[in-house]
């Protein structure tokens, strides 16, 4: 919804035309299937044209005039200044010390390793093959009886303004990331208490009892990247940053459970990687 209502077209810049925009989206929003359908078509085209515009390059003195403020080292400043006002210091520190590679690539980019030449597209194709229905042999069989008692969750309020505080990363499908959720939960006062109350009795129902897909398919969504592995590719599916969210308050409760349950099988459980930071420390000395 956030993504569909609130996508800006740059041919819209008068305040009063913007929210006049805004306001005809929420009334197509609220007209159910086909008024969502109309938004979809709409935000496609807006894409399409920014992705246009900035492949064929609007103007050569733009160009020129990122060339020069790359060699004074305005960019990075920039973006150090941009990464430092949202909250990302590990970021921004890694701008001035040069440490910050890689990058998010495009469909139609090319790469090169070992010597050759590849596209980001057949390289994504080739990482994906075609989707096949599992067989039941091929699925572990799961005992129906001896499975541990399913033991209540509460998620509090405090809980999720805790979590928030802490929430980083880029945003899912939606298009809201880390940094507006945690503005919508932390810092509007009466309507952030009440999003943090629906939140936490999200996830403690969440935690509770197991739900349908179609219920929670749109917040288990992800947004495919390609990341400039430096060299090669690395396919990396974003989630939305309330599941996000969401899913640390859990482990917040459950931290200990699941220590014990997932062992050294899920370093994702909460556990220290200290292997694997060593492994990349001599990677990075190399």
């Amino acid at each position: 919804m956030l993504d569909l209502t609130l996508r800006r077209d740059p041919r819209i810049k008068k305040v009063k035309k913007v929210r006049e925009t805004i306001e005809s989206r929420l009334d197509l929003w609220e007209q159910g299937e086909k008024g969502r359908e109309t938004l979809l078509q709409k935000a496609t085209k807006i894409s399409r044209r920014a992705h246009s515009s900035s492949r064929r390059g609007e103007s050569e003195s733009r160009s020129k005039r990122e060339e020069l403020e790359k060699a004074a080292g305005l960019s990075e400043m920039r973006k150090f200044r941009n990464f430092i006002q949202a909250g990302e210091m590990k970021r921004g520190t890694r701008i001035l010390t040069s440490q910050e590679k890689g990058g998010v690539l495009d469909g139609e980019d090319t790469f090169t390793k070992r010597g050759q030449t590849y596209q980001v597209a057949e390289t994504l194709k080739a990482k994906h093959p075609p989707e096949k229905t599992p067989q039941a042999a091929a699925l572990e069989a799961m005992p129906r009886e001896g499975l541990p008692t399913l033991t209540p969750l509460l998620i509090t309020e405090e809980d999720i303004a805790a979590v928030a505080c802490r929430l980083q990363g880029s945003a899912g499908p939606s298009g809201f990331d880390s940094t507006q959720l945690r503005t919508a939960v932390l810092s509007l006062g009466r309507e952030s208490r009440e999003l943090r109350k629906e939140l936490a009795n999200l996830a403690t129902e969440m935690g509770r009892r197991v739900f349908e897909w179609d219920q929670v398919k749109a917040l288990m969504a992800c947004r495919l990247v390609v990341l400039d592995k430096c060299p090669g590719v690395r396919p990396v599916g974003i989630g939305e940053a309330i599941r996000r969210l969401i899913g640390k308050a859990v482990m917040k409760e459950t931290r200990k459970e699941l220590q014990e349950a997932c062992g050294a099988d899920q370093l994702c459980s909460g556990l220290m990687g200290g292997l694997e930071g060593g492994i990349h420390a001599v990677r990075f000395m190399q």
